[in-house]
């Protein structure tokens, strides 16, 4: 069963308590856009139950809830993505990975792994992006093509830092 990362993020987050959409949007920082059809998918494939409770004078709240194929695939699916052949994801997937790792307890030595390949990966896409955009006159493609290796560049950064901030845990002494 092929789930997306945004899928199983979402069935991570389920497990950890967020309950409605409201909480997948205020609480986990997802859109009411994509988190939708999402939920709607997940339904479809019977890894969430939907709850609609009625109150009077407004309306209808519905909550999820995690089948057993659901919760199996909430603790267990982000494993194979933490995997360095995922690291080319776009920032949100990489970061949603990242997230659902530390979540479920993943060695930090793991998480720097991925974030740091992920660095790389775009730091790779950069100087390819470079040599081409040296070729080119000034025009609007050229621009957007320095903006996007500007922005792999600045990524590549913010990823290098995230995954410094995951050290190899401490031994505590008494």
């Amino acid at each position: 069963m092929d789930s997306s990362v945004l899928d199983i993020f979402i069935l991570s987050l389920l497990d950890r308590g967020h309950e409605t959409t409201y909480d997948l949007q205020r609480q986990a920082g997802l859109s009411l856009g994509s988190t939708v059809p999402a939920l709607r998918r997940l339904e479809a494939k019977r890894l969430i139950t939907r709850q609609e409770t009625f109150t009077p004078g407004s309306r209808p709240r519905n909550a999820f809830a995690l089948t057993a194929a659901g919760r199996k695939l909430a603790r267990n699916g982000w494993k194979p993505l933490l995997d360095s052949g995922r690291s080319d994801d776009d920032l949100e997937a990489v970061l949603r990975i990242a997230e659902m790792a530390r979540a479920n307890n993943a060695h930090p030595v793991e998480i720097k792994r991925f974030l740091a390949e992920a660095s790389r990966t775009r730091l790779e896409s950069a100087k390819v992006e470079a040599k081409a955009v040296a070729q080119k006159p000034q025009d609007y493609v050229t621009v957007r093509d320095r903006w996007s290796q500007a922005r792999l560049q600045a990524e590549a950064k913010f990823l290098t830092d995230l995954a410094d901030e995951y050290r190899k845990p401490t031994r505590r002494t008494r």
